[in-house]
């Protein structure tokens, strides 16, 4: 049972309201109303009864209210255990795609933080259909997927199935980031078939969808290469490119910074299939928190200083 389903009907009971509840916790009544239903639904008892003036709980609601709430102190006292930090809590978890201008809008949030409070954030790097799980399990919070719109249908499908929200916050087409010491580091754009001495790197845990065979087979010759260093982090791989001129990554436009720190350059190219979109993803019901939003303004932010 997820724990966070216990929350949710603790607070309706404090609140004597699920409008209340509802606005305590950041979602919307609807929401609300459906994971208490479903939680009913799933323990076999009313938790609740309706009322004119608001919900009270049933009597073997009470009992149930009980063991929650014991439930809910005893995870409190385990979390404390590694934390003993107290006053105010910024709290801000999301999984994102390996991304530098994502990684760049999360440090300036950081910067931005009151350090003076109790701070938790969860920044972790990972493919869509990782980051769409753990929206979905409750392990994150918020999500960024990447995805080619060859594959739109598919993803849209999967968050349609777990009551996901998308919003897109950036269209985009792939370039080469490579050395400004490579030979081809002058072109204003560069083709595929220029590339075909050099050494390509990929992100070693990129995920496709399901999707027939020869559709797969088909997308990947687009990009293919006979020589391949597979990374894992992003640090890594702007070492490679800025140490080894024969190499190059495919990706979207990066912030000035990063070209600048590792001396390197993008550049636009000749793919086929080339829109790529990034889109924030959230549990429908949730609502963003201030913290959520400042980041998502740092995010645009970034997003501008890439064109």
């Amino acid at each position: 049972m997820n724990t966070m389903l216990l929350k949710y009907v603790v607070e309706v009971e404090k609140e004597g309201s699920i409008s209340k509840a509802a606005e305590s916790l950041y979602m919307n009544q609807p929401y609300l109303s459906k994971c208490i239903r479903e939680l009913e639904e799933s323990v076999g008892i009313k938790i609740f009864r309706r009322t004119s003036k608001g919900v009270i709980p049933t009597q073997k609601g009470l009992e149930f209210l009980g063991l929650a709430k014991d439930i809910i102190a005893q995870v409190e006292e385990m979390e404390t255990l590694f934390n003993k930090s107290t006053g105010k809590k910024q709290l801000f978890d999301i999984a994102v795609p390996r991304a530098s201008y994502i990684s760049e809008a999360f440090t300036r949030l950081l910067g931005a933080a009151e350090l003076s409070d109790s701070l938790h954030f969860d920044y972790r790097e990972t493919n869509s259909v990782r980051a769409v799980k753990n929206v979905a399990r409750g392990e994150n919070t918020l999500g960024i997927i990447r995805y080619q719109t060859v594959f739109e249908g598919y993803f849209m499908q999967l968050l349609e199935e777990q009551e996901i929200k998308p919003t897109v916050i950036r269209e985009m087409e792939y370039g080469i980031l490579m050395s400004s010491q490579s030979r081809l580091a002058d072109a204003q754009s560069i083709r595929m078939d220029e590339l075909s001495e050099y050494v390509r790197l990929t992100h070693g845990d990129l995920s496709i969808p399901s999707m027939p065979l020869s559709k797969v087979r088909e997308i990947k010759k687009i990009t293919q290469s006979k020589r391949e260093i597979t990374v894992y982090e992003r640090a890594s791989q702007f070492e490679i490119l800025s140490s080894f001129p024969k190499s190059y990554m495919l990706c979207p436009s990066v912030p000035k910074k990063f070209l600048d720190m590792y001396s390197l350059v993008w550049k636009t190219c000749d793919i086929d299939s080339n829109r790529y979109k990034d889109v924030l993803i959230y549990k429908e019901g949730y609502k963003l928190t201030k913290l959520d939003r400042q980041f998502l303004k740092i995010l645009d932010e970034v997003i501008i200083e890439c064109k």
